[in-house]
């Protein structure tokens, strides 16, 4: 399978960082996933 995923990074506080990320399939094979969303909260401390 071959994919495709594009993702953000905000950082509203200088210890605070907001991810979020997006995968395709760029090819015709069934996957489990299919079409995914990721998104995570970072807190450095």
């Amino acid at each position: 399978m071959i994919a495709l995923g594009v993702g953000m990074e905000l950082r509203p506080h200088r210890d605070v960082g907001i991810r979020l990320a997006c995968e395709t399939p760029l090819t015709d094979t069934t996957d489990l996933f299919n079409y995914r969303w990721t998104f995570s909260l970072v807190w450095s401390f």
